[in-house]
């Protein structure tokens, strides 16, 4: 009973993909939003139309009402966008922070970026390839009889899956010499007890 929020209208109508994307673009604002905020775990503000702004400022009580009946998502509002996360982890497909080296490393570099960079609040970060190579070297070498033997001998490849993580995950965007690391992502930091068992 989920799928009627999520489509503007009702698929057997629908005379192909391309009638169901065009009506996307003609959807209302509030909508357009709320599809997003259950899509995307992080919308930055900046990717957001006048319109949807507007309501996100608006009717916040209203989107956060919703999406806590229909999904249990928690909506967060910062100056930088809006994140409706699931607390309890069963909506999504990629849990982050997890279990792996991959996720191990992302939460550690999330952590040492906004420690030691400590970006204006709402701020993207950007950290170029070498910096992102030593910094994961630093926790290879930290980590190296519990982590992945493959990214223990491959820095390089643990830094393209970090990065594709943090990107699916909409806490980053690759760059041509590194990443550019949002905002969100210092939510992330790990508690001194995350530390103390990575």
């Amino acid at each position: 009973a989920l799928l009627p929020h999520l489509m503007s209208g009702p698929l057997h109508k629908a005379t192909g993909p391309a009638a169901i994307v065009a009506s996307l673009v003609q959807e209302p604002a509030a909508r357009r939003l709320y599809r997003r905020l259950v899509e995307d775990p992080f919308v930055a503000r900046r990717d957001l139309d006048a319109d949807a702004v507007e309501v996100l400022v608006r009717d916040r009580a209203e989107l956060t009402r919703r999406l806590d009946e229909d999904f249990g998502l928690v909506l967060e509002v910062r100056t930088e966008g809006a994140l409706a996360y699931d607390p309890d982890g069963e909506l999504t497909d990629a849990p982050f922070p997890g279990a792996g080296t991959v996720e191990q490393a992302a939460l550690l570099l999330v952590s040492e970026l906004t420690d030691r960079y400590d970006p204006e609040p709402g701020a993207d970060l950007h950290v170029d390839t070498a910096a992102l190579d030593v910094l994961l070297g630093e926790f290879v070498a930290a980590h190296a009889r519990t982590w992945r033997r493959d990214y223990v001998r491959d820095v390089p490849l643990l830094r393209r899956d970090v990065t594709s993580l943090l990107t699916r995950l909409g806490l980053a965007r690759p760059s041509e010499d590194g990443l550019m690391l949002a905002a969100p992502a210092a939510r992330y930091r790990p508690t001194a007890a995350e530390r103390s068992a990575t």
